[in-house]
């Protein structure tokens, strides 16, 4: 009798190390068991190349030539491709996951700084600064669509989640500049802090968060009335805004004040300020998106791209 009630604690414990031992696998999947799994970081640097690091087996397994003054480093929401600009040379690049290839050079006009994409990832936005015009690409003959003149210093471009519209930072008039993502048609210019260089969306398409890097101030903007409905003041000098996926809380970092401070999305109100030690720097942990600060000589910006589960 004994060794039959054995028998049973025994074969209990055997399923349950079982049972425990595929939901690890499920939940963590090493990749030792997936052997074809291939997880890169792409990193910018001075010299004009793209480093491409193997996460896996932690080795740098390419230096891709790209040009001169990369940045705006972004993955396609879709497609195995990571785009950038070169700044000095005026286009968008893009570049293969797969075979880490350049594979288009697409010119867009001087000065260009970031690229975004229109929520299905059908179309790439890019503001040229110096030449004043915002140039819709289309991501899969990766030729130019259609480009609009904006007077100013048009720095940014966002599509809102909803992708109806198109948000465009004004650096040179201080102004939030919303279009018509089907005409292109501008529909309302609205103030905002001055030389604004960042902005964040809510996920319903609702409202605007926008700050500058020379400003303790932060606008707030009703993008359904096309209104601005505050400045906030900030503990510091805002580097980047850092939104929480439900959209609820946007925190902003401060390395001049050494600390990150939250916002309440829906109420507009400054919360509580945490000091997190001098000169911090983060700049983005989103999903598999990370990107590190700007310092001479020194790599400016990282991006994690998945190619195979």
């Amino acid at each position: 009798m004994k060794r039959h009630n054995h028998f049973r604690v025994y074969f209990l414990l055997a399923v349950l190390l079982l049972a425990g031992t595929v939901v690890l696998l499920r939940e963590h999947r090493p990749s030792f068991l997936r052997p074809g799994l291939r997880l890169c970081a792409y990193v910018l640097s001075d010299d004009g190349n793209v480093t491409v690091v193997d996460l896996v087996r932690l080795g740098v397994s390419a230096r891709v030539p790209v040009g001169p003054a990369l940045s705006g480093l972004v993955e396609h929401p879709t497609r195995p491709e990571i785009w950038g600009v070169s700044t000095a040379g005026g286009y968008v690049w893009v570049l293969d996951a797969k075979s880490n290839q350049v594979v288009a050079r697409i010119p867009v006009g001087a000065s260009p700084y970031a690229v975004s994409f229109s929520p299905d990832g059908r179309r790439a936005y890019v503001t040229a600064s110096a030449g004043e015009s915002l140039v819709v690409v289309d991501c899969a003959s990766r030729q130019v669509l259609a480009r609009t003149r904006i007077p100013g210093e048009p720095v940014l471009v966002r599509a809102t989640p909803d992708g109806n519209s198109l948000l465009v930072l004004n650096r040179r008039e201080g102004k939030l500049d919303v279009y018509d993502a089907a005409s292109l048609a501008l529909r309302v210019a609205i103030p905002v802090v001055a030389r604004p260089a960042q902005i964040a969306v809510l996920p319903d398409s609702s409202l605007a968060f926008v700050a500058s890097r020379e400003s303790r101030l932060l606008s707030v903007v009703d993008l359904r009335r096309g209104v601005l409905l505050a400045n906030l003041e900030l503990a510091g000098i805002p580097s980047d805004l850092l939104l929480k996926p439900d959209g609820g809380e946007l925190y902003v970092l401060s390395p001049g004040a050494h600390g990150l401070q939250a916002i309440n999305t829906w109420t507009h109100e400054v919360g509580d300020y945490v000091l997190l030690g001098k000169s911090s720097i983060i700049r983005e942990v989103v999903g598999l998106d990370v990107a590190i600060g700007k310092r001479p000589g020194t790599t400016r910006r990282i991006s994690k791209y998945p190619l195979s589960s």
